[in-house]
């Protein structure tokens, strides 16, 4: 199998056919090329575009990562959009032999490497793993997985799956609701034409409720923002972005930011208005958008990010994740290690620098 990367010198265009061209048996929205766009676009302005291909020609790819480089001397590689946006982001590859083959490409790059969270399923984690013992030092750490559910008939009726106790809490909340006014739901495939106007709304939903006093609201940081604004002008004219909402006498109280791709609805940000808090309306929103992916022949409903308390109320089942950055046997791996030092734990940090030290000094 033959190996080629391109680091930085060839356009986000140029590499969008190779990168579709990956026969990758059930993508996930953050391996879409939407995604790795909106990133490159938004939050890596300033940093060198880093593709590592595997494959015979630009036509026939059989695995592929995507990392942002950011400075010039003693750098660090970032698997684009995994830690910037909280999600778990995977590589692609056609099966295990390209995952081997591309971990041990990547493996060999030099430079120090922000995996995020990365799914721990991953047969290039497998790979990586085991591969990257030559070449450096891999510090990992399970953290918390990405709720989902495995949508049934079952689910057509959200609330059966709930205890009666739940049911009867969540049908009080729709009372509630009904006595201020009309209640209405809605799933929204934007277009080109009105993605910004909708987007604007959702986010406004979301900045009064309490992620605005967190300063966690997409309105509060303006690199999340961009790249929400950029992933769903991307995402809209590929038909698969979504905005639900909730409305009440036509006023909007809850949203939703999604995707539906590759038979699951893909969630990435919730918010609600807290003026209308007591009626618990994204409870209200999620009960009505997890039926109708059901209806819509969904498979799975996936929550993203990180399991919390409010995720356990709709499920326990997780795909789990790993905390991952890999620092190679050279000075630039030293260095980048030593700036890293105060976010991995000092003492950790020196266990390793002394793994890399003995490394270097034995030549292994």
């Amino acid at each position: 199998m033959t190996q080629a990367a391109t680091q930085g010198d060839s356009t986000l265009t140029d590499e969008r056919a190779a990168w579709s061209a990956v026969p990758v048996s059930r993508r996930t929205p953050m391996q879409d090329w939407p995604w790795t766009e909106a990133c490159f676009d938004s939050l890596y302005q300033n940093d060198c575009p880093t593709f590592v291909f595997i494959g015979d020609d630009h036509t026939e790819r059989h695995a592929a990562a995507a990392f942002a480089k950011r400075g010039q001397w003693a750098p660090h590689l970032f698997l684009v959009g995994a830690e910037e946006n909280g999600e778990p982001v995977d590589v692609l590859y056609k099966d295990e032999e390209s995952a081997y083959a591309l971990a041990e490409r990547v493996s060999r790059l030099g430079a120090a490497i922000r995996f995020g969270h990365f799914p721990a399923q991953s047969l290039f984690y497998k790979a990586f793993t085991e591969i990257s013992r030559k070449h450096g030092v891999l510090l990992r750490a399970p953290v918390k997985g990405s709720p989902y559910i495995e949508l049934d008939d079952g689910w057509r009726d959200p609330l059966s799956q709930f205890t009666s106790r739940r049911r009867s809490d969540l049908r009080r909340m729709m009372r509630k609701a009904e006595k201020i006014g009309a209640v209405t739901f809605e799933i929204v495939a934007p277009t080109l034409d009105n993605v910004d106007q909708l987007l604007d709304e959702a986010i406004a939903v979301e900045a009064k409720s309490w992620k605005s006093r967190s300063q966690t609201a997409i309105a509060d940081n303006e690199n999340q923002a961009a790249f929400y604004r950029d992933y769903a002008r991307l995402a809209a004219c590929d038909g698969i972005f979504r905005i639900s909402h909730m409305k009440i006498d036509g006023q909007l109280v809850a949203m939703q930011l999604a995707v539906e791709y590759e038979k699951g609805f893909w969630l990435f940000k919730i918010g609600y208005d807290e003026t209308y808090g007591a009626c618990s309306p994204g409870n209200l929103l999620l009960l009505e958008t997890i039926r109708r992916a059901v209806e819509n022949g969904l498979s799975s409903f996936e929550f993203l990010g990180k399991s919390a308390d409010w995720t356990k109320v709709w499920t326990d089942t997780e795909r789990p994740n790993v905390a991952m950055r890999f620092y190679p046997h050279t000075v630039s791996g030293y260095i980048c290690l030593i700036r890293d030092a105060a976010g991995i734990g000092v003492r950790r940090a020196r266990s390793v620098m002394k793994s890399l030290i003995c490394k270097e000094r034995t030549g292994q």
